[in-house]
């Protein structure tokens, strides 16, 4: 059972947000609102420091459901120890919070349906299908013991239609004209940020998960929907509780984000350049433009996840095309050439589970539909956790593979094909020339300063020049 929450205890010793006027309503409004924000304020700043652990560490995403064949926080816990043994720094948990199982007549699309993860009825309490309040701590507890950090996911676009804050106050989700609960992109009832009670309460909900349960910070869904002053706010209360406290915005990381915020965004426009590059259907050389295109608009040092799937990818029941998940869907030795990109880029790695030991299962995010543990002792697996362990410790023991480390593009002739570049640490004192093959096919290239080099199938090459 989970013990209960004094909630309007905890309210009370918030005190009241320093909120502007107007207080942005929905989510075109918050559009309009980040970009007024990104014209005054950040136009000449820089993007704030993270600390050590994130910018050393990878991340590391458990889908409860998945991740052990019986689809519990204390299953999960159990196999933390393997986690670690794979060099993981951080552990993202899915949200493990009271899933809304409603069945009211709202839209009931593939991605609003009963118990789906972002389908939030209580943001305090540990839904039963996972455990507790109790076992939910003890994974923290468990992780920190192993010398791994934990970030939560919280979800604050929109909430179940029988949550439990609608039931607190009628103002805290949109309304339409009539009084009815206006839903939000996905089909659930939208969060009304221009209620400062609503804006307490979330932030009620954040402070708890730091003080309470330990953890270390949060994978914030869609928070480029909800107005940047808010996140501001939960930065500087949840720092003044845990100083190193962490903020990952799910979003495409508008300038701005990272001033006062977030620690990182994710890279849509690079992942799906990729993913379509992996694909066959657009050419390598747009992993290089995206990223082009991120330098030249957002803060300085700004961070990005560097990712082949997550839990949106693998889902059966979204994807649309051929199987989501990578080794399935590209072979295991292009998919070990992406994951080279993602731990030697400027970016901070990011691996769904299973992506560690060459995992093939059929994952689905509303059936318990595990990955195959036991893949982890054949040759392909144990090839992809040597592989996996060996960047995971360059990233923590060398400075040219941090976040904080520079990457300098170097031309060559075949940059549809293959991604040619230098990392070099802060101070220059560490320097690494990276190169990878991301087709299926043999390359010959000539890269500037090097002549012509050969690259089998996927093949990714690297050599320290200081």
């Amino acid at each position: 059972m989970n013990t209960p929450i004094d909630v309007n205890t905890r309210l009370s010793s918030l005190g009241a947000g320093d909120w502007p006027e107007p207080v942005p309503a929905n989510q075109n409004d918050c559009d309009e609102y980040l970009k007024a924000m990104k014209s005054t304020r950040f136009a000449t700043e820089a993007a704030r420091i993270s600390p050590e652990w994130f910018r050393r560490g990878y991340i590391y995403q458990v889908q409860p459901r998945a991740f052990t064949r019986e689809g519990t926080l204390k299953a999960a816990t159990a196999k933390l120890p393997l986690v670690k043994d794979a060099g993981a720094g951080i552990v993202y948990l899915m949200p493990v919070n009271v899933l809304d199982d409603s069945l009211d007549g709202l839209a009931m699309e593939w991605h609003s349906q009963p118990k789906g993860f972002y389908r939030t009825k209580d943001y305090f309490h540990t839904d039963p299908e996972f455990g507790t309040d109790e076992d939910r701590a003890e994974f923290v507890r468990e992780a920190h013991r192993l010398g791994m950090k934990v970030l939560f996911d919280v979800v604050f676009f929109h909430c179940g239609p029988s949550a439990v804050l609608i039931g607190r106050n009628r103002d805290w989700v949109e309304r339409e004209a009539d009084g009815s609960v206006r839903l939000g992109k996905w089909g659930y009832p939208a969060l009304n940020f221009a209620s400062r009670g609503l804006r307490e309460y979330l932030l009620a909900v954040l402070t708890y998960l730091v003080a309470d349960v330990d953890v270390d910070g949060f994978r914030c869904d869609v928070a480029e929907t909800q107005p940047l002053d808010f996140w501001e706010e939960a930065r500087r209360r949840l720092s003044a509780i845990k100083p190193d406290v962490v903020l990952i915005c799910e979003g495409y990381g508008r300038p701005g984000e990272q001033c006062h915020a977030f620690d990182c965004c994710y890279d849509w426009p690079g992942k799906s350049a990729l993913r379509c590059g992996l694909d066959e259907d657009g050419p390598i050389s747009e992993i290089r433009h995206q990223w082009e295109l991120k330098r030249s608009h957002c803060e300085k040092g700004a961070r990005f996840l560097r990712f082949v799937e997550n839990h949106d990818e693998t889902d059966a029941s979204q994807n649309k095309g051929p199987r989501g998940d990578s080794d399935e869907r590209w072979g295991t030795r292009l998919t070990e050439a992406a994951l080279f990109w993602c731990f030697t880029s400027d970016g901070v790695p990011f691996l769904f589970n299973g992506n560690e030991f060459a995992d093939k299962s059929f994952q689905r995010m509303r059936t318990w539909t595990p990955i195959d543990w036991v893949a982890r002792d054949f040759p392909e697996g144990r090839r992809r956790l040597d592989f996996v362990r060996k960047f995971a410790a360059l990233r923590r023991d060398d400075d040219a593979f941090s976040t904080d480390a520079e990457l300098r593009w170097i031309d060559n002739s075949a940059q549809d094909a293959v991604l040619s570049y230098e990392k070099v640490s802060p101070g220059g004192g560490s320097r690494w020339f990276c190169a990878v093959n991301l087709t299926s096919k043999p390359v010959r290239v000539r890269i500037d300063g090097r002549g012509d080099v050969d690259f089998a199938p996927s093949e990714w090459k690297m050599e320290k020049m200081a």
